[in-house]
């Protein structure tokens, strides 16, 4: 999955992502023409517990544990565990 096209994986390593490399990811998929509306976050749950850590210029979070930057994510161990999947 991770390699197919319109499927965009970033690895992050041991750190958190920050919002901006997020906004980034979708950024790269709205230049690709993608649809967000229809686009979904996938991540490991050791990423997942990371992501709550990530804040928005006001210091809120934008990760709640069912959205983020207002997608929905979808949390599976089956994802590698220094990835973000949208």
């Amino acid at each position: 999955m991770i390699n197919t096209p319109g499927i965009n994986a970033t690895t992050y390593g041991a750190a958190a992502p920050t919002r901006v490399q997020l906004l980034s990811q979708l950024n790269d998929l709205a230049a690709a023409d993608v649809d967000l509306a229809a686009v979904q976050w996938v991540c490991h749950p050791a990423m997942a517990v990371k992501l709550y850590s990530v804040t928005d210029a006001a210091s809120r979070p934008i990760y709640d544990g069912a959205t983020m930057l207002g997608l929905p994510v979808k949390v599976s161990s089956n994802c590698p565990a220094t990835k973000v999947i949208a």
